[in-house]
């Protein structure tokens, strides 16, 4: 009889039924405590069949937050993050739950919010210093010295999904800029110990965004809102770039280059009236297959920027480069888009959890950001808060850096 009893408490917890391990997901509405339980929290038993159940509705993106705490506004909740704080040097968020740490040293990783596991990245952290991008960060009282007219600043961190590229390695992009120029920097993402390749995309004027769309990495430059690219699945990543040589510099492609005639509702729509108080800030977003550039206007009052309309075009490249078009886009097709300067994404407003279709999340980085950050609707132009007000008079932080705030994406382990 005792043998029985044993027999059966080793072999319960791998039969646990899958329809009681559901309900029990299904009544952790915090995303961070179904990490816990899949991660670390119960048996290894339980961990192996909770990956097994389907994974509930997407909660709302959280946001991450100066020293390396996030946001779940949601439900008013904060989570420490498994990241170092910046006494170490700047650390950027890379999209999802990753990442980009610019160490004091030169040395750079990509690191998982949740987990903490770290990439080294030397290749990246010896170009990065041999084109001058150090590692300092970008305040918002910095005021312009002749320094700054050389050396280079990270402004963007993007990582590729892993299926983007045939070789199955994740791709990082660094956006760095000075006063008079931008240039990219791209490397592969192996595992530690195996030597990743490098490109130095050729030197532009100003570069608003990145983004990875399709197996190319895109560039939206300001100058005439030029749309131009780098594909990556031409083998210019395949070559290893061991630290202390320089790749060769790659040019990129132009996809969108307006014409010297161009139609008065295309110059209306995309070209600023100098005489005019509204200003813009863009943003490159992937979107069900499309290539999207989000432009937020607003007005200047003092230390902030009022905003006061968006407007959403689509990048139509079907007829090859240099022929392509920015087209006004009439609705997001149900979609959420989460915008900000640090990064963007979009999803299926019916598949995230709280999100509202054809609605615009935008964050900003003046004033207080957890104050001025909102929702647009694309349908009716209204604007509405995006975190209540007893949230962000509770969160007391210096907001000195460009950063933070940052959409932080949970995914699921």
């Amino acid at each position: 009889m005792a043998a029985s009893t044993e027999r059966q408490c080793q072999s319960g917890w791998p039969n646990l039924r899958r329809g009681l391990l559901r309900k029990v997901l299904s009544r952790l509405p915090s995303l961070a405590d179904r990490v816990r339980l899949r991660l670390r929290a119960v048996c290894r038993p339980w961990r192996t069949r909770a990956t097994l159940q389907p994974p509930p509705r997407r909660p709302l993106p959280w946001l991450a937050l100066p020293g390396g705490t996030v946001l779940d506004f949601a439900n008013k909740n904060t989570h420490r993050l498994r990241i170092p704080d910046d006494d170490g040097g700047p650390c950027y968020s890379a999209g999802d739950n990753m990442f980009f740490l610019h160490h004091n040293d030169g040395r750079c990783f990509v690191v998982n919010g949740f987990s903490g596991a770290a990439t080294p990245l030397p290749e990246l952290a010896a170009l990065l210093q041999s084109h001058m991008v150090n590692p300092c960060d970008e305040k918002k009282s910095d005021k312009l010295d002749r320094k700054s007219y050389d050396n280079m600043k990270i402004k963007k961190v993007v990582m590729s999904s892993v299926a983007s590229l045939p070789n199955h390695h994740r791709v990082v992009a660094v956006l760095a800029s000075n006063c008079s120029k931008s240039r990219v920097f791209i490397s592969t993402c192996r595992p530690a110990g195996e030597i990743n390749s490098c490109l130095v995309m050729r030197e532009k004027s100003t570069i608003l965004d990145i983004a990875f769309f399709q197996g190319k990495m895109y560039a939206n430059v300001h100058m005439f809102q030029e749309l131009v690219a780098v594909d990556l699945r031409d083998g210019c990543l395949d070559k290893p770039t061991p630290p202390g040589v320089e790749p060769q510099v790659k040019a990129y492609t132009s996809w969108i280059w307006p014409p010297d005639l161009l139609p008065d509702m295309y110059l209306k729509d995309l070209f600023d009236d100098p005489k005019s108080d509204e200003k813009v800030e863009q943003y490159l977003v992937e979107s069900n297959g499309k290539l999207l550039m989000v432009r937020r206007r607003f007005l200047r009052t003092g230390h902030n920027k009022l905003t006061c309309r968006f407007q959403v075009f689509e990048a139509d490249l079907r007829d090859g480069p240099r022929l392509g078009q920015w087209k006004k886009a009439r609705s997001l097709q149900g979609r959420a888009l989460f915008v900000g300067t640090p990064c963007s994404k979009s999803f299926r407003a019916c598949d995230v959890d709280g999100a509202q279709g054809d609605c615009i999340y935008f964050l900003v980085d003046h004033g207080n950001p957890l104050r001025h950050s909102a929702v647009y609707n694309m349908v009716n132009k209204t604007i509405m808060p995006l975190i209540p007000v007893s949230v962000w008079r509770s969160v007391k932080l210096t907001w000195d850096s460009q950063r933070f705030p940052a959409w932080f994406f949970p995914v699921e382990v």
